[in-house]
Parts: structure tokens; sequence; C-alpha cells
């Protein structure tokens, strides 16, 4: 790691530095250790400020470089005596394009946006941005309190402004889409023309506090999969297609996510991830919560639910109400206590979260739900993989597979060998 040395009177302090250290966080080390005042101080190189803003890896300059901590002149008032600069400053808003202003360093960020707010009558407002130059992020409660000469910037630089509100963002991207969905009127016509002779599927809301009860199979999953394998499955299934080639490359794909793609920094990627995150607002929770005994239950709460609220449903469907039990996220294993917390916003769930269900006396191996609750439930067999359901066996000899389907579609329409090669088939173990 590169380092740089600051001297003061007679000491010299050594602060080490990355990529992304400005001059203005080593001048908050260097002022931090000889106790100063960082707002009277600035950092000088053979005898020229510097401007404190750029990063490390934009300076140009050789490792241990030397820099002399020096104080600004102060007037009578206690003001710093520097005269104001006139920067020329490249405001980046997202989604509503780039606008350059002349202004002075000793302006607040809060005045120096709102100028540009009214200039371009752009629609959002000063509380829900808030600002990034180069490294550091400025949010929108210090806007009032931060100057340009406070961020290091003495020359002419650039400002990303990112907006907070969710509304505001998706606007010009529904605008967008709004434009895109409108099809030509002759299209339109040929559509009514039509008959409709599907009905039309309206998704049913979810109760909340619902439970919904999953019981284990009677037969292990292992042992029916290999029935199926012995019994049912024909070596024409064992054929490779262009759907298994596709499908391969999809996982793959996955796996190896943005490889191979553009070059991009941790922050980067960091920013990315969470814009991916803010698109989806979470407007219902599922929690599956698992007991030792196999047996599963799914419940939707609302995002505005609390732990307490969940214990109390949870209770109520146990065999007895007095069972002292914990709910344990899956990974890592972390108790989650009966509190007044929230479930999104303090607790961070998801739109599906699973939970562990495990009763204080580990001895107690249940059953725990109540004989009304798992007589309402189902197999889970049914919802894991209802190919492999013994009772669909007889539906699934009349209609060849989806697998020899495509086989046979593309044996018959290519124009190379019928047959394929037994080494190029997969194994059956």
């Amino acid at each position: 790691m590169s380092s740089v040395h600051v001297h003061h009177n007679v000491s010299s302090l050594k602060v080490p530095v990355n990529g992304s250290t400005t001059l203005k966080d080593v001048l908050n080390v260097a002022t931090k250790h000889y106790n100063l005042d960082p707002e009277r101080y600035t950092l000088q190189k053979d005898y020229e400020t510097l401007d404190l803003s750029v990063p490390w890896r934009f300076l140009n300059m050789a490792q241990n470089s030397k820099f002399e901590l020096v104080e600004m002149q102060v007037r009578e008032d206690n003001a710093i005596a520097e005269p104001p600069k006139t920067i020329r400053i490249r405001f980046q808003i997202v989604d509503r394009g780039s606008f350059i202003k002349e202004l002075s360093n000793n302006i607040t960020l809060d005045k120096a946006l709102q100028e540009i707010i009214d200039e371009n009558q752009l629609d959002f407002a000063i509380h829900n941005a808030h600002l990034q130059c180069f490294g550091r992020q400025v949010p929108a409660e210090l806007l009032a309190s931060t100057t340009l000469n406070s961020l290091g910037i003495q020359s002419a630089s650039n400002i990303k402004v990112l907006i907070t509100d969710r509304d505001q963002i998706a606007q010009p991207h529904l605008k967008r889409e709004s434009e895109e969905s409108v099809e030509s009127p002759e299209k339109i016509q040929l559509v009514n023309e039509k008959e409709i002779t599907e009905p039309i599927k309206v998704s049913k809301p979810h109760e909340l506090h619902k439970p919904q009860v999953y019981l284990p199979p009677k037969t292990s999953v292992s042992e029916r999969v290999r029935n199926e394998i012995d019994n049912n499955i024909a070596d024409d299934d064992y054929e490779l297609t262009i759907e298994h080639a596709k499908l391969y490359q999809s996982m793959l794909a996955k796996q190896t996510g943005s490889l191979g793609g553009p070059l991009m920094t941790q922050r980067m990627r960091q920013m990315q991830d969470n814009v991916k995150n803010n698109k989806h607002s979470v407007d219902e929770c599922f929690i599956r919560f698992k007991f030792p005994d196999l047996t599963q239950i799914e419940i939707s709460f609302s995002p505005e639910d609390t732990m307490h609220t969940v214990y109390n449903i949870v209770r109520e469907l146990l065999i007895s109400t007095d069972l002292n039990f914990g709910l344990y996220r899956t990974h890592p294993h972390l108790l989650l206590d009966d509190s007044e917390l929230r479930l999104v916003a303090d607790l961070q769930f998801g739109a599906k979260t699973a939970l562990l269900f495990e009763p204080n006396n580990k001895s107690n191996k249940g059953p725990y739900l109540r004989g009304s609750v798992i007589d309402s439930g189902e197999s889970i067999s049914n919802i894991i993989d209802p190919k492999i359901n013994t009772t669909a066996d007889t539906e699934t000899e009349k209609e060849p597979s989806p697998t020899r389907k495509v086989s046979a579609a593309f044996s018959s329409s290519s124009t190379g060998p019928k047959k394929i090669p037994k080494w190029l088939r997969l194994s059956k173990k």
C-alpha cells in the first residue's frame, strides 16, 4: 500500500493511501493527529495549494510524496481570508442529463442544486437527492452544511446526483414503456376481430395470516427418483438436444455472472446490485416455517407486521399453546426473538423467507401441529416436483414427455445422423 508524508512544524506523519483516497481524507487524518481544525488548514506541495477532492490514483504522484500542512490566513472575524473562487461544475443527474454551471466554492450544495433545478425546471426535490463526488457520498441531510470548498474541490469537477425517490425515478421509464406499448391502429383492429377463446385468469389476492400446510411424503424423494429412472425412463430420454445445450449455457451464464463483460470496480458492482435490489419493493412477505418432523407451513404476512405477530400466529397452530419454541434464520443460524421488530424495515425480510421452528425442549420430536391443521395439508411432493408423483404415472404414460418431443423434432429436421452415438449420451447415474 502506498503512503505519503505530511510535515507540520518539525514533525512528520506517515499516512497510508489507496487508489480511492482523496487528499481531503489525508488532511482529515493529519489534522486529527495534530489536534487541528481541518477547515483552517490545507495541503501544499512545492508551495502550491493542491486540489483536495481528486483521488490518489488520478494525482499522478510518486509514492512517499511529501506534503506541507499549512494554515490558511484568517481575518480578524475568524473567517478564512482566502478569496472565493469561481469553479466550473458539471452536475450529472440520473435520468435527467448533465448540466454545467459556474459556482463559487463557498456556496453550499443545497443552494447550488436548487439553482440547477430552477434554471432547468427539473422535477425532483432536494430532500430526495444525494450527491457523489468521486468516492465521497453526501446525503440530503448534509447538503445545507457542506460547501464545495469543504469537499476539497478547487478546480473544475464533476458531481453526480442520485435521486432516492423511487417514484421520481420510475416516471421516465414508465413514459418510455407507455410510448413503446402503443400499437398501430391496424394491429389493434386485428386483435379486436379475433375471437378470444381462452378465459382470462385473474390472480386472487392472498389472504394474510392464513396457513398453508405441506406434509412430508410417505416415501423419500431419492427412492421415488430411483424407481422412476429404473422403470419409466427409456434410453431415448438421454439424447442430447439443442434445448439441453441452451439450458446448460444459461446455467453457466448464471454461475459466471458478468464474466467477459465490461470491467467494473467493486464500488460500481455494489451500486449496480443496489439498483437491482431497489427495483423490487416487498408488498407481501411469504414465510415458510420448517418443523423438525419435515412438516412445513407457509403463511403470508404484511411488511409492517412484527415478529410478535409471527410468534402469535404460529403459536395458534400448535398442538399446545404452552409449547416453548424459537424461530431461527436458516443461514446464519440466528434466533429471532419475540419482539416488535418489523419484518421488512427492521429485519430485512424479502418476499420469500424460510425460518426454522425449534422447540426449547430438544427431546420433543413432535407432532407439533393440531390435528385440524394437519388434515387441511397436502403432500409436499406435489409442490417440489409434480413429475415425480405416483398418482400421475398413468397420465405421463399416455402422453410422451417434452424431452422426447423435442428430440424427435430435432432428429426429423436435422440433416445429420439420426442417432446420437453412445459415447455422447448422458449417464443414467
